[in-house]
């Protein structure tokens, strides 16, 4: 597969004398030249050899010995993540360390390490790297660029804009940039802004493919759903073999009420990645608009076996079956439960209205903190299952007052309003909005006024509003509820994508490294954004007995602990103590703000035999509020982090 990380940094491969012109070296200066061939062709393994070799002549001048280690460190990174190898990428980290000491104001040194540590999720250490690499090559965007992907992990949007306003003063025309820059501003709700800078990209680079992904998000939400699906045709014209803009043309076309062929798209999606919990969780919104809400919760479950922790798929399950009965969850026991402490995270107040534990006004208080940490279109969210609960419950005046405020939203998700517009249209609400052409007009919604439901013509702006995107909390392609409301550049919980260049170096495509989620209570954990192209290197043996063993992806484990202020000694104890050892997967792993230790403990076939064994452990461990997490999260968990595993009885 092409790197990722390489090829757009191959511009840092040149191999100058004093003069400017190619050096000739000694005996070790064949090996450099078929080295930089080497790995300009994409061969890795071989650059590694040659450059090894021409490290092993020992008649190189020292700067030269500096670039070559510098060289070797970026090849080694790359190898190391994509055979997942730890050994072989901190051998990479090494041989930058190396460069960096023999040549102190070697910038390609710091740019290369600075990759390695944000695809090890250090990404404090890979932003000061970064501004040492610029501050040495002040001409060069690249130490810049990636800065700003580093400042935007940190939660620093501000200065990540900064970074990249100064990338595109040294290159107007570098598309990469522009499409990172928009992805903040949308971040930021400063929508104008963000749709100009993706415009800006296309217009440099007609060819780049995630340009046209991401704006076809951002017009989807700004209820252009004629030009989001044309764009998403457009990438998939680049890139046919994408289930992920597949499924976004799905959305799409169930969007503007072509359901038919919606499903016929998620089923081709389904073809190339019959894994993805994404396809029935879209097969479970054509059905829902259908209204056949039992074929729409077969088709929710089914996407909850592929990924049981999600939270909005249980949202919807739970809608899908208070639309079937509204009593249904009456007896449904604990199934739809929602603790205290899961309140704190969204979407779960949303859940706990839809089941009495909330009222509309806890649920907005909840939507405005949520806001506050960067969530995106929670506004959008919460008015309508703020609607969808009126709904449920008879009151229909009250739930048309709220769709009207959905749909009053600069910024909103297209398949939510096409759910709006079915409802309003089955109550003969009359509603005016803005739309494009293939968005239902207030003709196609419904014959006449209901002066009970206080719907008056309002108009839906395309300016900055409440529901501006988010970036980071999730990837568009993977947040299954509103797959367009959010973009990948990373943030508090970012997932960091890598360029890959074109010869202009416009291609950006892929990811580094997850950064490792913040704990989250039992069975809510959002799943993280597509699986990463470049993963790093994890421990298949964190426990004697080898854990994970093979199990099902279906069963679960109980995380004891995932927060540094845990007195993990006094659980390795009780464990030790009680004959316990062989439940016990032990992980140390690697990340930035210090480094953690997670505690597994057990295999169980499904959540209630699991939460049982919960609430029988003793006070020591319950007081970590233990969480529930299938074993297919667990091995990606696993597969995204530089994990070692530590014995149990060590201390």
């Amino acid at each position: 597969m092409i790197s990722r990380l390489v090829f757009i940094l191959a511009s840092c491969l040149v191999w100058t004398g004093a003069g400017g012109a190619v050096a000739v070296w000694a005996a070790g200066a064949r090996e450099v030249e078929q080295g930089v061939a080497a790995q300009k062709r994409g061969e890795f393994e071989a650059a590694e050899g040659h450059y090894a070799a021409a490290l092993t002549a020992r008649d190189l001048p020292r700067a030269t010995e500096a670039e070559v280690w510098a060289n070797l460190c970026l090849v080694r990174l790359e190898l190391g993540q994509r055979h997942r190898n730890r050994e072989q990428f901190a051998a990479g980290l090494e041989a930058c360390n190396r460069a960096v000491l023999m040549k102190p104001d070697l910038a390609n040194a710091y740019l290369f390490r600075g990759n390695g540590r944000l695809a090890a999720d250090q990404v404090d250490l890979a932003a000061d790297d970064f501004k040492v690499a610029a501050l040495l090559a002040p001409k060069d965007p690249l130490p810049a660029f990636f800065r700003a992907r580093a400042l935007s992990r940190l939660g620093k949007v501000g200065e990540a804009i900064q970074s990249l306003d100064a990338v595109l003063k040294l290159r107007p025309d570098y598309a990469p940039a522009l499409l990172e820059r928009g992805l903040l501003y949308d971040q930021r709700g400063e929508l104008p802004r963000a749709l100009r800078d993706l415009d800006q990209a296309i217009r440099h680079d007609a060819a780049f493919h995630d340009a046209f992904y991401f704006r076809s998000g951002l017009l989807g939400r700004l209820g252009r759903v004629k030009e989001a699906l044309a764009d998403i045709d457009r990438a998939l014209q680049l890139r046919p073999d994408n289930p992920p803009a597949l499924f976004r043309r799905g959305l799409f076309q169930i969007a503007i009420g072509e359901i038919a062929a919606g499903v016929a798209t998620f089923e081709q999606a389904r073809g190339m990645a019959p894994t993805d919990p994404n396809v029935p969780v879209g097969l479970g919104f054509a059905r829902f608009i259908q209204g056949d809400y039992e074929a729409a919760a077969t088709a929710f479950r089914q996407g909850l076996e592929l990924t049981p922790e999600d939270p909005f798929v249980h949202l919807w399950l739970t809608l899908t079956r208070l639309r079937q009965d509204p009593a249904a969850l009456a007896s449904a026991g604990t199934q739809d439960e929602v603790k205290e402490e899961e309140l704190t995270r969204w979407p779960n107040p949303l859940r706990a209205l839809l089941i009495g534990r909330l009222t509309p006004a806890d649920v907005l208080a909840h939507a405005a903190k949520a806001e506050k940490t960067g969530k995106a279109m929670v506004m959008a969210e919460a008015s309508f299952f703020i609607g969808a609960d009126h709904l449920v419950h008879g009151r229909t005046a009250e739930a048309a007052t709220w769709f009207r405020k959905n749909l009053a939203l600069d910024a909103k998700d297209p398949i939510l309003a096409a759910i709006i517009h079915r409802e309003l249209n089955r109550l003969s609400v009359v509603v005016s909005v803005a739309h494009d052409e293939n968005t239902p007009a207030a003709s196609e919604v419904g014959t006449s006024g209901s002066a009970a439901s206080g719907v008056e013509g309002q108009t839906a702006g395309n300016g900055v509003g409440s529901g501006g995107a988010g970036v980071g909390s999730a990837v568009a392609t993977a947040t299954t509820a509103f797959p367009l409301s959010t973009s990948p550049v990373g943030g508090a919980e970012g997932v960091a994508a890598t360029a890959e260049t074109n010869g202009k170096g416009s291609n950006r495509e892929g990811q580094l490294a997850v950064a490792v989620p913040t704990p989250r209570p039992l069975m809510i954990e959002p799943r993280t954004a597509t699986t990463p192209i470049n993963t790093l290197p994890s421990s298949r043996n964190p426990a004697a007995g080898s854990w994970p063993r093979g199990e099902s992806p279906t069963a679960v484990s109980i995380l004891l602990t995932d927060t540094p202020n845990t007195d993990v000694s006094a659980i390795v104890r009780y464990f030790r103590s009680n004959g316990l050892g062989d439940e016990v997967a032990r992980l140390h792993i690697f990340r930035t703000g210090g480094d953690r230790t997670l505690v597994y403990f057990g295999t169980f076939p499904d959540i209630a035999t699991a939460q049982a064994r919960i609430d029988a452990l003793p006070a020591i461990l319950r007081k970590n509020a233990p969480i529930i997490q299938s074993m297919a999260r667990i091995e990606r968990r696993l597969s995204q982090l530089i994990a070692t595993p530590v014995a149990l009885d060590s201390e």
